[in-house]
């Protein structure tokens, strides 16, 4: 089961969806047919899974829920599955920005929808039937973009230790540090056994040597690479530390992870 609230409570600073935090409805009526028994509770924005939320979003964009409001919470589910599907990597293949910077649920049900049907349909007139924009929503295609990560629990723990420098981080041992590192990178870059490359660096490209970073510090993973440890003086430990979280904190700005 997806949270779709806690997801976006949890992911949204500092994004650009951050600026509808006020604008998403979390305390409601229980039952708004009968105030008189009715108490106020948090509002549930739950789906089993990524299909079903594509499923929401298609019933949420129908025109007699965009023009007569007829889904409780309407607006609020447009932006929490708007950005779901950003944060992870979901696109509309006939829309392939409207998950990037969304305004409202007014502007793509109707506004983008219409304009798709004079420009691809070659309506002409003033207004769209409400077949033809269900017709267009019916084939609206989700495309997942392969190489965006979602960060999975003990990664978002091991970049959370780091970014916080908590006091699990600073008790740790060197090479317990460096074994982080070394999996934090594995979890970010590898996709389908293959790494990807962290975009954006082709000036520093000659300095963010990831592949080299961790062949080196395999041996932090392995029972087997007790000896090669004990070759390395706490100086270079700490060097392999700080330059370890350098590279780990470029890819995530990189990745926007």
């Amino acid at each position: 089961m997806i949270d779709l609230l806690n997801f976006y409570d949890e992911n949204s600073k500092d994004t650009y969806f951050e600026k509808f935090k006020d604008k998403i409805e979390r305390e409601g009526v229980s039952d708004p047919f009968n105030f008189k028994f009715s108490s106020i509770e948090k509002i549930k924005y739950e789906v089993f899974d990524t299909e079903e939320a594509k499923v929401k979003f298609l019933e949420i964009v129908q025109p007699n829920a965009v023009e007569q409001d007829s889904i409780p919470h309407l607006k609020s589910w447009f932006y929490l599955l708007t950005f779901y599907f950003w944060k992870n990597g979901i696109s509309l293949k006939q829309f392939p920005k409207a998950f990037e910077r969304p305004i409202d649920l007014f502007d793509f049900g109707y506004n983008q929808i219409r304009q798709y049907a004079f420009s691809e349909l070659e309506e002409t007139g003033g207004s769209v039937a409400w077949a033809t924009r269900r017709k267009i929503i019916s084939e609206l295609v989700f495309i997942q973009n392969e190489e965006k990560i979602i960060p999975s629990k003990k990664l978002q723990s091991i970049i959370q230790m780091i970014d916080t420098n908590n006091l699990k981080w600073q008790e740790m041992t060197l090479d317990s540090k460096i074994k982080n590192l070394n999996d934090g990178i594995e979890f970010i870059l590898k996709k389908d056994r293959k790494f990807i490359d962290v975009p954006d660096i082709d000036n520093i490209e000659e300095f963010a040597l990831y592949q080299k970073y961790r062949n080196f510090t395999q041996m932090e993973r392995h029972s087997s690479g007790v000896e090669e440890r004990k070759k390395l003086s706490d100086s270079e430990k700490i060097f392999l530390v700080d330059y370890g979280v350098a590279l780990l904190h470029l890819a995530i700005r990189n990745l926007e992870l």
